[in-house]
């Protein structure tokens, strides 16, 4: 299964805010957790990669601490969470799926389409 799919599909609903103050800066966040995500997909991530994704986290869990303290339901504070959430899954060790067993699961659900 691709990154995309496996992880971004995973966290539907509320935007990562486009663009946010961190680290004193105007820092695009939903473009750097996106060019993230699609770079995982064409090859692992760098240790550079890795420790930008890592200060990113930590300033965000940093800057923006009252979205952890109490779970606020703000939009934002959903984006901010959710793009965090993001960041530090694309760190662990995704197995990465073959191309044959995505069309064997595709075979599958074709029968089981034609089934019902």
């Amino acid at each position: 299964m691709p990154i995309r799919r496996g992880v971004m599909g995973r966290t539907s609903g509320v935007p990562i805010p486009l663009t946010l103050n961190l680290m004193g800066k105007h820092f695009k966040l939903r473009e750097f957790v996106v060019s993230m995500v699609l770079e995982s997909e064409k090859r692992p991530l760098s240790k550079k990669d890795g420790d930008r994704i890592i200060e990113v986290t930590r300033a965000l869990r940093n800057e923006f601490s009252e979205c952890w303290k109490i779970r606020k339901g703000t939009d934002h504070c959903t984006g901010i969470r959710r793009a965090a959430r993001m960041l530090i899954n694309l760190l662990k060790q995704h197995p990465i799926r073959g191309r044959n067993t995505e069309i064997e699961d595709q075979k599958r659900w074709l029968e089981y389409g034609r089934k019902l």
